[in-house]
């Protein structure tokens, strides 16, 4: 299947029950592929069809994020997060349950890039 727009085949993501988004299958947290970060109360700039929208941060790992957003989003849309300021990335939107969302990256945070970010919202959510 090819990406639209030139961006990276999504990576698989699992939903809240585990497994792949929208299977149900209950999974139990060892077999997760990346840890969850929790990062409530940590904001994110979504950009949509050219509109700048806020995700309320849930969690982040180096697979995606989950947060809630009054964005109009669909499964399987493709929109640009911004992890810091100056940061575009690339993301699939994964699964939507009302204005709660996960999407994941198209390519694999790296340590450095996750720890980064770890800091940076650890350090907003002390602040605001």
């Amino acid at each position: 299947m090819d990406s639209p727009r030139g961006f990276l085949k999504p990576l698989s993501f699992l939903g809240r029950a585990g497994g792949s988004a929208g299977s149900g299958a209950a999974t139990s947290l060892k077999d997760r592929k990346a840890k969850r970060h929790d990062a409530t109360g940590s904001r994110m700039n979504l950009l949509v069809d050219a509109n700048l929208y806020i995700l309320h941060l849930k969690d982040v790992s180096a697979l995606g994020v989950c947060g809630l957003t009054d964005a109009p989003l669909a499964p399987d849309q493709n929109v640009i997060l911004f992890l810091t300021d100056d940061q575009p990335v690339p993301v699939q939107i994964r699964w939507i349950r009302r204005t709660l969302i996960g999407a994941s990256f198209f390519e694999r945070l790296s340590d450095d890039t996750l720890q980064r970010v770890l800091r940076l919202y650890a350090r907003s959510r002390k602040q605001g």
